[in-house]
């Protein structure tokens, strides 16, 4: 329905309801409500033709957008295809049929080798609170590996460690630690081609 014409329908029809009760008074005017009736009857007609037009466009649409469903994924993409098999010694041959192929898409690569900036005491006095930094892009997140030297005066501990947490965070807390132990911690970062490089080891005794 056509907002504009039932409005004026819906006015019509209530001048009609007054003028047949007042009748008497409107016997001899120009304007009779078989008048008004038959107004309201040809907008009517009209906003039903409206209405079918609407309905008919609909569905056209939806007609023309399977037609060229059909037509992209059959004969497009068929004479797409063949147009590239013969012309594979020389892809420039393309442009003839308006084809324009796709680069491959570059691999990301490798997120740059990450660092652990400094571990410091937490400031409840329990546990690390430990600074990374990413060299270059940040990546989708961060590998730790935590490590503990059977003593206290061991300064070197050879990695692999146990893997600890993967984190986005560039820095974080480590309140899983024994007093008077070293930890060791390294990093690296991920990304979506893979993780980087291993940073080197960092360790603290709390």
């Amino acid at each position: 329905m056509t907002k504009y014409i039932t409005d004026l329908i819906d006015t019509l029809k209530e001048r009609k309801a007054g003028i047949k009760k007042n009748l008497v008074l409107w016997k001899d005017l120009p304007v009779t409500e078989k008048i008004v009736e038959d107004a309201v009857k040809e907008l009517q007609t009209i906003d039903d033709e409206i209405t079918d037009l609407i309905d008919a466009l609909q569905q056209k649409r939806m007609q023309a957008r399977t037609l060229v469903k059909a037509k992209e994924t059959g004969l497009l993409a068929q004479t797409d295809s063949l147009a590239i098999g013969l012309h594979t010694a020389d892809p420039t041959k393309l442009n003839e049929y308006g084809i324009k192929l796709r680069k491959p898409a570059e691999a990301k690569p490798l997120p740059a080798k990450s660092v652990i900036d400094s571990i410091t005491d937490d400031d409840d006095g329990e546990g690390f609170v430990i600074t990374i930094v990413s060299q270059g892009e940040i990546p989708d997140f961060f590998e730790i590996e935590k490590g503990m030297a059977p003593n206290a005066d061991d300064k070197v501990l050879a990695p692999p460690y146990p893997f600890y947490k993967a984190t986005k965070k560039l820095t974080i807390t480590d309140d899983d630690v024994l007093k008077g132990k070293r930890y060791f911690y390294r990093v690296r970062a991920v990304n979506a081609t893979g993780a980087g490089e291993w940073s080197e080891a960092v360790s603290r005794v709390q």
